[in-house]
């Protein structure tokens, strides 16, 4: 199940601030029409009501495709530093689902975009 969560966007243009959603994570077996905009980097895309600037919210992202077993996670460069800590996560909440379901499942964590889509252009 894709998962949307509110947002602070705030405009970096004309500082005008207003709540949105986002995806934090997509899964494109159960709304495939997510899979284009996760490829076109359309998936967070904002506009702005007041200047109508468009900004694409670069925030971690799950990919999850059920048919082809797995879970891409996409984080922002800026959290690159935290690898070890975010690998660790990841394999926690992997160790807690019941092995039938996570057995043949692949995990991968990106955090460029490009390499991100290059993988899911792959699968």
């Amino acid at each position: 199940m894709s998962r949307i969560v509110p947002f602070n966007f705030r405009c970096p243009s004309c500082g005008k601030e207003e709540k949105k959603e986002i995806y934090q994570s997509v899964n494109v077996t159960a709304n495939p029409e997510l899979k284009d905009k996760v490829l076109k980097r359309t998936i967070n895309a904002i506009s702005c009501p007041a200047c109508g600037k468009n900004y694409t919210i670069d925030e971690p992202l799950l990919y999850h495709d059920m048919d082809k077993k797995v879970m891409i996670y996409y984080y922002p460069k800026k959290m690159e530093t935290q690898r070890k800590e975010l690998e660790e996560e990841l394999k926690k909440t992997m160790s807690k689902l019941p092995p039938e379901h996570t057995a043949k499942i692949k995990t991968k964590i990106f955090f460029d975009y490009d390499n991100f889509i290059e993988e899911i252009n792959h699968l």
